[in-house]
């Protein structure tokens, strides 16, 4: 089937490196949604990018605000894949002997059968969300599937349920949040481990004003909190792994 995007972003106008890739890949400007949150991003976008998606904009203070913008744009049921803003390809992991590299995908038709695969699979492990593992690193890569692990909304595939929102008091974690919450929800929530995307993690804009804020350390305090059976702290500061039971398929090719 033909998927859609939706993209929250703020103040990148000058490097939402998403947009190019999607069209370069060829994805027409109507399947290419972009959320923003102020009205000077909105124009700023709308110059920038008007020409090859659809620019929206609604008030909002922090990105699982802007996120939820966009649960609330697609129709309930929509499938539809969630991306960060700097995404700038989608890879594949290959495995030849004791050798890992990327294959990078070309073209739409690729993607949106890979999707159809993924979000069948989910839909028989009870999944209503997916993402990819979080790390454009092959070595620590592999052809496995957890059926249960913390989500990085890098890249995340929603079926589409105006009910399950983001939690909006989170101004960063927000993506570790909801799949916690799938999880005590008795939810899986998959991950695809031979999957990324290559993406200019922690650029200008975005959500470094939280970051310089200090909120990454609250909302892990308060992730320990809520989630005490599913999550410890991580060897690295101000961070947190999952602990909680999964079942991991697959393997190597």
């Amino acid at each position: 089937m033909e998927y859609r995007f939706g993209i929250p972003s703020y103040k990148r106008h000058d490097r939402a490196h998403t947009i190019p890739t999607l069209r370069s890949l060829g994805y027409s400007k109507e399947a290419i949604v972009v959320a923003v949150q102020t009205k000077d991003d909105y124009e700023k976008y709308m110059e920038a990018y008007g020409a090859d998606a659809t620019i929206i904009y609604k008030p909002a203070k922090n990105c699982a605000q802007n996120r939820n913008t966009l649960i609330d744009y697609f129709p309930d049921g929509e499938r539809f894949i969630m991306l960060d803003d700097d995404v700038k390809s989608f890879c594949r992991m290959e495995e030849f002997g004791e050798k890992k590299e990327f294959y990078r995908y070309t073209n739409k038709e690729q993607l949106n059968a890979l999707f159809d695969k993924m979000f069948a699979f989910c839909e028989k492990r009870h999944s209503p969300m997916w993402a990819w593992y979080p790390v454009p690193n092959a070595f620590f890569m592999s052809g496995t599937i957890d059926l249960r692990n913390i989500f990085v909304a890098t890249i995340i595939g929603i079926e589409n349920n105006h009910s399950v929102k983001f939690d909006e008091m989170f101004d960063l974690k927000e993506d570790f949040e909801i799949s916690l919450r799938l999880m005590r929800l008795g939810y899986n929530a998959v991950r695809f481990n031979g999957y990324t995307v290559e993406a200019n993690h922690m650029s200008k804009g975005g959500c470094e004003d939280a970051r310089k804020e200090g909120s990454n350390s609250k909302r892990c305090k308060e992730l320990l909190e809520r989630y005490p059976t599913l999550i410890k702290p991580s060897r690295r500061k101000d961070e947190v792994r999952f602990v909680g039971k999964t079942k991991q398929v697959g393997g190597k090719k």
